[in-house]
Parts: C-alpha cells; structure tokens; sequence
C-alpha cells in the first residue's frame, strides 16, 4: 500500500493578515492534485477560526476523498474546525 501525506499549517495566530496566509497555504498544497486517500494534516494549533471562506471550502470539497487530519491544541478547536470543515463554512467556527 502507497499512503502520502501533505501538512499544511494554519496554526499561527501572530500573522497580521490570517486569511490571506492561510489561503496560500492551502492554495500552496495543491490538494485537488493529491490521490484519493491522501492524508492532510491541518495544523490548526490553538485557532478556532479559518477567516478566509475558500480554505473551508477547499477542506469541505476535498474532506470526501481525502483524509483530513486536525491537530489542535485542545478538543474545542478540533470540535470548531470539524463543524467548519463539514459545512464549508468560516462563520460557523466558534
């Protein structure tokens, strides 16, 4: 079995501009090249929040095909970005 994994890191809370950082590092992954069951590691760190509507919309698309692993620094920002994530919506991060 081939496994292959991509890491994409949003963790960071002292960038100025959040939601253009996190759109070109989701952007930067080129996850619609990746294989089906290809495992994406989100470091989301201690952020409960994605400000930009397309990273959401990236991970809720590819969250069908592709393995999309959480990595918080606590279970209520696993829970937040799971709600995110499976909605394809940022508002509904909390």
């Amino acid at each position: 079995m081939l496994t292959g994994s991509i890491y994409v890191d949003l963790s960071g809370d002292d960038a100025e501009d959040h939601a253009a950082r996190d759109r070109h590092a989701i952007s930067r992954a080129r996850l619609e090249d990746a294989p089906d069951g290809t495992r994406v590691i989100v470091s989301a760190g201690r952020r409960r929040w994605a400000l930009d509507p397309y990273v959401l919309e990236t991970l809720h698309t590819e969250s069908g095909r592709l393995n999309i692993d959480i990595r918080g620094a606590d279970g209520e920002t696993i829970t937040a970005w799971h709600r995110a994530i499976k909605s394809g919506r940022a508002g509904v991060i909390a």
